[in-house]
């Protein structure tokens, strides 16, 4: 059924059936009902599991899907040609009408199908001037790059201005969906030393500058930002600067805060790398940019550095390099700089 109000264009009261357990899916479902209720339509989603007799959109995700809807006597086929986060949007014959239908082969994808839905149904008004199109992303890698406020590699009111907001989970939350309403899939967060606001180092206590209730609120802060940024399907990397270690340590075991190329500095940034893989399992991976201190040193002497650090980031003469690694999978710290933790490379640049 459609409304029209004044000269606007036709709003729909539409019925839709999806994967309702996915995070991802219902964000973008969402999306859809809020769009439609500000043009005085109205949206309501079921289950795939419990299908109405009249139904206007099917969101389909992955071979699972399409063999629940055909145990209700709906068969759909999966495009073979979509690729990870693509979708489709088709027009399919139903038991008693056609069917506007969202395919895809992961959440990510089937979310960026019901936003493309939402955005087409608040230009065209009615389902029926929806046309067909099969969406794959171009790049992989979509990504920002966020300099946090905190050990940031400048110091001054601008740099520190935003700290508090910065710190705000709502703030984030609402950034993590304009990526996702965008397409974005990755965001980076960069700052000189990240390791103490997120632990406290096993055998360098000193390093960290937070006592136990400080430490367990920065440890709360960032298990919710990468838990939403994974509900929204969006990969979460922290980006140090090397080599740096933190002000703290560095006073207290009279180190140069920048640039100690030391085996206890080795040593303790494994530890930090190592025990920050092993406490966040929904962060996706760990970055490293080689930074203006290691401009004395040749493109293979600083790869050399990088590597002999406990990653296994590729070797290669760049200015900066990010690795995915799988969580839950516990790494352990090697006492030989030769046995890195064991990351999968992803890229670098």
């Amino acid at each position: 059924m459609t409304q029209t109000i004044g000269n606007k264009v036709d709003v729909p009261d539409l019925v839709i059936a999806c994967r309702t357990r996915s995070t991802q899916i219902r964000f973008a479902v969402e999306r859809c009902e809020e769009t439609l209720r500000k043009d005085g339509g109205k949206l309501t989603h079921y289950d795939l599991s419990e299908l109405p007799a009249a139904v206007d959109v099917l969101v389909i995700c992955g071979e699972d899907d399409a063999r629940t809807l055909s145990s209700n006597g709906i068969e759909i086929t999966l495009d073979g040609n979509l690729k990870k986060e693509g979708f489709e949007i088709r027009r399919c014959k139903g038991k008693k009408k056609e069917i506007l239908c969202v395919l895809a082969s992961d959440e990510t994808g089937a979310m960026y199908g019901v936003l493309e839905l939402g955005e087409q149904l608040s230009l065209h008004g009615s389902p029926d001037k929806i046309q067909p199109r099969v969406s794959n992303p171009r790049f992989e890698f979509r990504g920002i790059k966020f300099n946090l406020p905190w050990s940031s590699y400048r110091r001054g009111k601008a740099m520190q201005l935003h700290t508090d907001t910065c710190r705000d989970l709502d703030f984030w939350r609402a950034f993590l969906e304009m990526m996702a309403v965008n397409r974005f899939n990755v965001l980076t967060l960069w700052n000189l030393h990240p390791f103490t606001f997120m632990i406290r180092p096993e055998g360098y206590p000193e390093a960290c500058p937070f006592n136990d209730e400080e430490l367990a609120q920065w440890k709360s802060f960032w298990k919710e930002l990468f838990r939403i940024a994974r509900d929204l399907g969006i990969e979460t990397y922290i980006v140090n600067w090397n080599i740096c270690i933190s002000p703290e340590l560095a006073r207290a075991r009279s180190l140069e805060e920048r640039n100690d190329t030391s085996q206890f500095v080795r040593d303790y940034t494994r530890q930090c790398v190592t025990q920050t893989i092993n406490e966040y399992e929904d962060l996706t991976g760990l970055g490293v940019t080689l930074a203006d201190w290691m401009k004395d040193m040749t493109p293979r002497e600083r790869s050399a550095r990088r590597s002999s650090r406990g990653s296994s980031l590729p070797i290669v003469p760049s200015s900066s390099s990010i690795a995915r690694y799988s969580p839950g999978t516990p790494q352990k710290c090697a006492t030989s700089s030769t046995t890195p933790p064991s990351h999968t490379q992803f890229g670098s640049r």
